[in-house]
């Protein structure tokens, strides 16, 4: 290796002080670098993004559809009209307990209900005033509670959905009950009242 003489050595000592030029392709090179490389990773997140919320909208939509057949297949409003088959039927409450004793008649016209228990309460016997006003006040409260109550109304319809029956009365009085048929001549309704029938019913 030759050696530097002491001009050379200044003259390089001069262009280590002067300010650095980078070249053109080196200016291009550090600018994509930067700049590009995060507009890359930029769409490269969004890109993964999609899918995952493609896979979610499909899966609301699954979901949706799933609630949409399983409400369907427990609603009555589409079952089969069985009215004229319940024409004569008597329905007598077999679940004994002190807030019912319904006794059900379907004429063909009306349905007529009737409570054996209405206007009974609670036994308040061996209570003092306060423990028969909290007795009456609960004993109220479940009787409200109740679907059916004593009365005629006229118009009902029965719709069928495999064992499921629901008895539909409108207008301003009106209520909708449904039945489960538990054996042949036996149901019981939404309120876990059972009920039994002499006739066979479709």
């Amino acid at each position: 290796m030759k050696p530097l003489s002491d001009n050379d050595v200044i003259k390089n000592l001069e262009k280590l002080g002067e300010s650095f030029q980078p070249l053109q392709g080196q200016k291009e090179n550090l600018y994509n670098g930067i700049f590009l490389s995060n507009k890359r990773s930029e769409k490269s997140r969004i890109n993964t993004w999609i899918p995952i919320i493609v896979s979610l909208v499909l899966l609301l939509t699954i979901v949706a559809g799933a609630y949409a057949v399983i409400t369907n297949s427990f609603s009555l409003g589409t079952g089969k009209d069985v009215t004229a088959s319940w024409n004569h039927v008597i329905l007598d409450q077999e679940s004994s307990n002190d807030l019912s004793g319904f006794y059900l008649y379907f004429d063909g016209q009306s349905l007529i209900i009737q409570d054996d228990t209405a206007g009974i309460g609670p036994s308040v016997f061996d209570m003092s005033e306060e423990e028969v006003e909290d007795a009456v006040k609960e004993y109220t409260a479940k009787r409200e509670s109740l679907t059916l109550r004593a009365g005629e109304f006229p118009k009902y319809r029965v719709k069928k959905n495999k064992d499921f029956y629901e008895i539909t009365v409108p207008g301003k009085e009106g209520f909708t009950y449904t039945l489960e048929k538990i054996a042949p001549r036996k149901f019981m309704g939404e309120d876990g009242i059972q009920y039994s029938t002499s006739t066979y019913i479709d």
